[in-house]
């Protein structure tokens, strides 16, 4: 029989037992919770892979967006103009007169022929006449009317052109080669002038009378104006000019609006 004192140390050392047991067991149940981590991770990567499709997905609808964006950008720049070519200027059918000026005022100095399509290079104020080459003279600029020709190109941008400056293009002096008279008297006399110009404008002019025997100018009268409504030309007679026998020169001399001279020669001689 077990006395007092080893019964008490037996149950001692039975509870301690029974202690070692019990965390024993404890243990056991506790590493299975510990390993299960491992279960639950495959749930967080299962998820992963579902955030990682819908980056894709977002970046699969980026390019969706850049046509979008692509589509949006020529509204909100404004649609470049195409660019037409230089100005150019066809007849309506038939040849065109190319006048000097802006006008049926002004000489015909070339023309635009059928067929055929040249460069502008300037209009009027008004834009109904357009300038051109002259076919007539390359380099000589010209106008042809608006109503006669078909516009192409940029011509909306040309320049508008001043207005030309009128000229006289031809100057005559028509005397009588000898005046029969009697010397120691006046012998009279006249002297026919003619002027021409390209367009309208007012002439300014006068007669010079010189003795060629002394080289000496006998006479000059005052400035004459002779208006032009548009191109062409004037004749003029002057007054009678009474001279003694002799040799003698007449000027018709213009002075606007631009310098030009005729001469002529003539004698007065006793029969």
């Amino acid at each position: 029989m077990l006395t007092k004192n080893a019964t008490t140390r037996f149950i001692v050392i039975a509870f301690c037992a029974w202690l070692v047991i019990s965390a024993c067991q404890t243990s056991t149940q506790i590493l299975p919770t510990a390993t299960s981590i491992p279960a639950t991770a495959p749930s967080i990567l299962a998820t992963a892979p579902s955030i990682l499709a819908t980056d894709t997905t977002a970046s699969t609808g980026i390019p969706t967006l850049v046509p979008s964006a692509t589509a949006q950008t020529p509204s909100d720049t404004p649609t470049p103009v195409p660019q037409r070519g230089a100005a150019m200027i066809a007849s309506n059918g038939e040849a065109v007169n190319c006048r000097f000026g802006p006008g049926k005022e002004w000489l015909s100095v070339g023309a635009l022929g059928v067929g055929k399509s040249v460069p502008v290079f300037g209009t009027n104020k008004d834009k109904s006449w357009w300038q051109i080459d002259s076919s007539w003279n390359p380099g000589t600029r010209c106008w042809v009317s608006g109503t006669a020709t078909t516009l192409s190109g940029d011509y909306q941008s040309l320049l508008v052109l001043p207005m030309p400056q009128a000229l006289v293009t031809d100057v005559q002096i028509t005397t009588p080669a000898t005046v029969h008279g009697f010397c120691g008297g006046p012998n009279a006399t006249n002297f026919t002038g003619t002027i021409t110009t390209n367009g309208p404008v007012t002439v300014v002019w006068h007669w010079e009378i010189y003795d060629t025997a002394t080289n000496t100018q006998l006479n000059a009268n005052a400035n004459v104006n002779l208006i032009f409504a548009g191109a062409g030309t004037q004749n003029f007679i002057s007054d009678a000019y009474k001279r003694d026998c002799g040799s003698y020169l007449t000027k018709l001399v213009v002075t606007i609006p631009n310098s030009m001279t005729a001469k002529a020669n003539w004698s007065v001689v006793q029969p």
